[in-house]
């Protein structure tokens, strides 16, 4: 590659360019390539940045998911802990990739059977999400689907009509505006 030759493997956008290579790749649906080029960046991230910085505790999440897609989900339960662990020591608790981050979490734990930690997860995630980027976002929307049917399917229906209701509520506020 010709940034790689010209800055060196460890240059920040050689290191940003293999992230875009490997967020392509996943998309093409070459998921197992993705997660080599990725483990490669991340672990560059964290000889640049350090384990803390925001963009390397990003790519650490980012590769969490990709491994949870791969069905690899105790080991995207480890590094998402990391990289939770990671954005609480930072004190960007706020960040809105720190919540996705603790909502993804809440997710693995879900797909390992972890419900009591995943519906723990999931309800202060959104409501971190609902405070800091308000309850008619975009992701705030997917997040009471998606928690929605998580409280359907694990015996709590009040809670999963609670999360619909605000759903529409939200939608119905976007549409009247």
């Amino acid at each position: 590659n010709g940034l790689e030759q010209l800055y060196g493997a460890e240059h920040p956008w050689v290191v940003a360019g293999r992230n875009n290579l490997a967020v392509a790749l996943n998309v093409a649906g070459r998921k197992r390539e993705s997660a080599v080029i990725m483990e490669k960046a991340y672990q560059v991230d964290v000889k640049i940045f350090g384990e803390r910085h925001p963009d390397t505790l990003l790519r650490l999440a980012n590769l969490a998911e990709l491994l949870a897609e791969l069905g690899d989900n105790a080991r995207a339960a480890t590094l998402l802990e990391k990289a939770v662990a990671g954005y609480e020591t930072t004190q960007v608790h706020d960040n809105p990739n720190a919540i996705v981050a603790r909502y993804n979490l809440a997710g693995t734990y879900a797909e390992l059977g972890r419900i009591d930690e995943a519906r723990s997860g999931y309800r202060a995630a959104l409501a971190d999400h609902v405070r800091v980027m308000g309850p008619r976002e975009t992701y705030t929307l997917y997040m009471y689907t998606t928690i929605g049917r998580f409280e359907r399917d694990h015996g709590d229906p009040k809670e999963a009509i609670r999360l619909w209701d605000a759903l529409v509520d939200a939608t119905e506020t976007l549409r009247a505006e």
